[in-house]
């Protein structure tokens, strides 16, 4: 049997065993942690909007976005909205 994956890049080929496949691919396929809401008021974030702003776009009051960006905080164990971003964004979540 052949238990390795075949891959191919930009840079080349390179191989790997199928577990360690599995592990990237669920890893891929994980759920975001944050709520559909929470998403959306980070994703306005990100965009630049300020949180009353985004309180008028999803019409919310001010303080249930603040609520939602500590619940954010939170979730992606962040101190800030710029690491509450870059991470949504490294692990896909935005």
């Amino acid at each position: 049997t052949n238990d390795t994956m075949h891959l191919r890049s930009k840079a080349g080929r390179f191989q790997m065993d199928n577990h360690s496949s599995d592990r990237v691919i669920a890893s891929f396929m994980e759920e975001s942690p944050l709520s559909a809401r929470e998403c959306q008021v980070l994703e306005l974030l990100a965009m630049g909007y300020v949180k009353k702003e985004v309180a008028d776009r999803l019409d919310i009051s001010y303080r249930t976005v603040a609520q939602y960006t500590e619940s954010i905080y939170k979730k992606l164990q962040v101190p800030n909205i710029a690491a509450a971003v870059a991470t949504a964004i490294r692990k896909g979540i935005i």
